[in-house]
């Protein structure tokens, strides 16, 4: 049986070819929000599988042969912990020091990942003056992937009112970005 996780690696080969050939604005953004929520689906996946590998590797260890079954239960877990606390758990167990920090680009680069993933899909995308962001994290992406000021060299000559979202989906670059992003935290796991 294959993992979950696996079903979204495709996209990684996909999704870049897909954009890097496209002409339409509207398709970018398409692909860049489908490659978004395959890149956080992948991650919370692959965590939840090593958290129920390691959880069960536990249980057989440890618990009497009647609460197997209970003691390798991580359901609750996946469902209300966050990616965060869940890599927190998985470090616990296998005794790392490699806990999840804010300050380390690789775990504030993956946040922003998540934030953007979350502005797209439960649609906070407000309409502001060029160059507002609503949130710090998402500034954090537009400065490494766009080119045009505020965000980067050259001037921003988009409408005064252009949704950031849209701005922002609408590179290319955002691709390969979030690919990296996952790839670099799933190296770390």
């Amino acid at each position: 049986m294959r993992p979950l996780s696996d079903n979204f690696t495709r996209s990684f080969e996909l999704f870049p070819i897909l954009i890097a050939h496209c002409n339409d604005e509207r398709d970018i953004r398409i692909y860049n929000i489908a490659l978004l929520t395959n890149c956080v689906a992948h991650i919370e996946s692959k965590i939840n599988e090593k958290l129920q590998h390691l959880q069960t590797r536990k249980a057989f260890l440890e618990a009497d042969y009647q609460d197997i079954n209970t003691a390798c239960d991580i359901t609750s877990i996946k469902k209300t912990e966050k990616i965060s606390e869940k890599w927190d758990r998985i470090k616990n167990m296998e005794s790392s020091p490699n806990k999840w920090d804010n300050g380390n680009l690789i775990f504030s680069n993956f946040s922003s990942l998540c934030s953007l993933r979350n502005e797209v899909l439960h649609y906070k995308c407000d309409y502001l003056a060029a160059g507002e962001v609503p949130i710090k994290r998402i500034k954090n992406i537009m400065n490494q992937v766009c080119d045009e000021q505020p965000y980067g060299k050259k001037l921003y000559h988009k409408q005064m009112y252009e949704s950031w979202c849209s701005y922002l989906l609408l590179h290319k670059k955002l691709a390969e970005w979030s690919i990296e992003t996952t790839k670099t935290l799933e190296k770390n796991l």
